[in-house]
Parts: structure tokens; C-alpha cells; sequence
């Protein structure tokens, strides 16, 4: 029998995703609709893979002094530990140290799109700094021109350290 090949059979998943998210871009139009079309196929990919113990939704990270974080498109936290402080179907506001993921999806990553995913990114680790942040996008510029656009918007003022 012969070895599995977990980078096909992924690639293979995610361009099932990708083709229905194109399919659906044919016939909506609306840049809110698809986007958020975009993290529904993503999360529910992302969720026929967690193992019980971990959840996946959209929503907000807050501290109990009531600061909280921006809105994040998923947010993966484990719902074992401790329950959400509010839960309405996908949306979620968590307490730090639930969440251990947070990514940021995009239909099309382009220049622009690039400083309000970290920005994003960054309102959740100024909560709670040991949540792993992550962008996916399912089409976007070349890897070299993304490190210049990830570059230019570390520069920034108020642009925190990161690793």
C-alpha cells in the first residue's frame, strides 16, 4: 500500500474551497456578502478538522477591564477551557487565554488589504499576546511583493513588535 499524501490531499481541499468561493463570486456581487462567504467556507474547512475540544468563529477578544480587540474574521479557542463570554451562533467574544488562533481571510490580498489584516491581527495580541495570528487569502500578490508591502506597514508608528 502506498504512503499517503497529506500536501496533495490538502491542496487538493483547499482548491475544492477555492472553486466554490469562485463559483459564488459569479453570481454576488457585494463586497461585504463575499467576503463573508470567504470565511464561511474557510471556517467550516477549517472546523471538519478540529478535534471536539476546539471551536472555530468570528468575533472579538476582551479583557476584563472591557478592553477589547478588533473584530477577527476566525477565531479558533478552545471551548473545553473556559465558555465564551457571549456566544450568537458563529459570533463569539472570548477571554484571553481561549483563543489560540486568530486569522484574517481575504478573497484577494493586495496592498491595501494587507495593513488592515495586520492591524486586526495586532488588536487581538494587545489582549492577549500569546494568540497566533495569521492571514489566508485564496488569491493575492507574489510571496517577494508581500514581504514588501508586510515591511512597509512594519514601519509604521504604533505597529507593535512581532515574531
Amino acid at each position: 500500500m502506498a504512503d499517503a499524501d497529506f500536501e496533495n490531499y490538502w491542496q487538493f481541499r483547499m482548491e475544492g474551497v477555492t472553486a466554490r468561493l469562485r463559483a459564488a463570486q459569479q453570481i454576488v456581487s457585494q463586497p461585504g456578502t463575499r467576503g463573508a462567504l470567504a470565511e464561511n467556507l474557510l471556517r467550516e474547512a477549517i472546523r471538519e478538522f478540529l478535534p471536539q475540544r476546539w471551536a472555530v468563529g468570528t468575533g472579538f477578544i476582551m479583557n476584563e477591564d472591557g478592553k477589547r480587540s478588533n473584530q477577527v474574521d476566525l477565531l479558533i479557542y478552545d471551548q473545553l477551557t473556559m465558555s465564551p463570554i457571549y456566544r450568537d451562533g458563529y459570533l463569539v467574544i472570548l477571554s484571553p487565554g481561549t483563543t489560540h488562533v486568530a486569522v484574517e481571510v481575504k478573497s484577494s490580498l493586495d496592498s491595501r488589504e494587507i495593513p488592515a489584516a495586520f492591524n486586526n491581527i495586532c488588536s487581538v495580541k494587545r489582549i492577549d499576546p500569546f494568540v497566533m495570528g495569521l492571514i489566508f487569502a485564496y488569491d493575492g500578490v507574489a510571496a517577494e511583493r508581500f514581504g514588501e508591502h508586510v515591511t512597509q506597514w512594519a514601519a509604521g508608528e504604533g505597529v507593535p513588535s512581532r515574531s
